[in-house]
């Protein structure tokens, strides 16, 4: 057998070698803790279930999705999309309230609480923000 052939011969067995303990030290990684996002999203569903008992699975899935929706709780809305920039108590009305956020991804948004609940929501418009369109 001639050099040229066992210097191939040889680094094939190198790359081969290498692609195994690769190939195992990849699987044991993922095997040891890497989570996927479906199994994310169930953590975190269950975490929420376990911090709000009373609220049904199905209103947890809608608050680590970050939706919002009419007749939410002001602790579901901060569940859902976090704190707000600013609150803002009606001078006419003291149980309203204007909860004004501020994002890159939907510009400015208020969102009208009467007595801890939210009754509708607004979005400012925004033409550097439009990177997704207005909450439905």
């Amino acid at each position: 057998m001639s050099s040229d052939v066992r210097t191939a011969l040889f680094v094939l067995l190198a790359l081969g070698l290498f692609a195994v303990v690769a190939v195992t030290a990849l699987e044991d990684d993922l095997s040891s803790g890497f989570v996927g996002i479906s199994e994310l999203f169930e953590q975190n569903v269950d975490a929420c279930q376990e911090a709000h008992e009373a609220w049904p699975r199905e209103m947890c899935e809608r608050i680590v999705r970050g939706e919002v929706w009419e007749g939410m709780t002001a602790e579901m809305l901060v569940a859902s999309i976090g704190e707000p920039n600013e609150i803002d108590p009606s001078q006419i009305e003291p149980t309203h309230e204007t909860w004004t956020y501020r994002t890159a991804r939907y510009g400015e948004e208020h969102f009208y609480m009467h007595d801890g609940i939210l009754d509708s929501w607004e979005q400012e418009p925004c033409e550097s923000c439009a990177v997704k369109p207005p909450r439905k």
